[in-house]
């Protein structure tokens, strides 16, 4: 397991004590190895963070109550990535970079292939 789920879990499980009804499983990584030097300071978004969302969403929904909704974030582009969070344990899907990229039709364009099984 990743350090920084380590560190999320607890929180996680602290927000539904509190009161809180859902989570969001996501984030903009500021630590990564190789390209640092290459770009200089910054978040890394995007596609490369799927794998990374994918692991913290089915990492946080084995640790919170089933009542608890999770929302996936993170590196999500294609109807099968959509698929795979919400198989992953999530109950709904951000869009964030993929919709700066893809533009206003990216949310309609998923839930036609979706609905179609695509």
């Amino acid at each position: 397991m990743c350090a920084w789920i380590g560190v999320w879990i607890p929180s996680g499980r602290l927000a539904v004590r509190a009161g809180r009804g859902d989570l969001v499983a996501g984030f903009s990584a500021i630590i990564w190895a190789g390209l640092k030097d290459a770009v200089g300071q910054g978040g890394l978004s995007g596609a490369p963070l799927f794998d990374s969302t994918l692991r913290f969403v089915e990492a946080i929904r084995h640790s919170v109550p089933d009542h608890v909704s999770i929302v996936g974030c993170g590196g999500v582009f294609t109807s099968q990535e959509v698929r795979r969070v919400l198989s992953a344990g999530a109950a709904a899907v951000q869009l964030y970079t993929s919709f700066i990229y893809e533009g206003p039709g990216l949310p309609g364009r998923l839930a036609r292939e979706l609905s179609s099984g695509r």
